[in-house]
């Protein structure tokens, strides 16, 4: 349950007995919300607060986090990362602006270059529904 409150602090967040404060709360864990909160914490605005009384941002998203286990596996002992299986096949769409902003984050920096390309036109077919 979340709930907007009127003091030093813009939200609260309460799950049963617990409560938190923050200055910045993100709703949604996507590519959008984790970007949001990865600028906004390198942001000079955010960082000019003390190391006592810092800004908090928080990012809440209703979906488990991914496991990366279902996807590799690596050896401790540094030895090569080895697929488990095929990762699922989801296409991402950027606009130009979501794309400047994962570049100014060194986002892009880290994407698999060969697997991104421009489009023109797109369909998009729907697993269940009428479209």
């Amino acid at each position: 349950k979340q709930r907007a409150l009127a003091g030093s602090r813009m939200f609260s967040a309460v799950a049963g007995q617990q409560s938190m404060k923050t200055d910045v709360l993100i709703v949604g864990g996507g590519a959008s919300g984790g970007s949001l909160a990865c600028a906004l914490s390198s942001s000079p605005y955010f960082q000019r607060r003390s190391q006592a009384d810092p800004f908090k941002i928080v990012m809440i998203d209703g979906s488990p986090l991914p496991s990366m286990a279902k996807y590799r596996v690596a050896d401790m002992g540094g030895e090569e990362v080895v697929p488990q299986r095929v990762p699922e096949p989801r296409v991402v769409t950027l606009s130009p602006n979501s794309v400047k902003l994962f570049e100014s984050l060194g986002v892009m920096d880290h994407a698999e270059q060969r697997c991104i390309t421009e489009f023109k036109e797109m369909i998009v077919y729907e697993q269940v529904g009428q479209s």
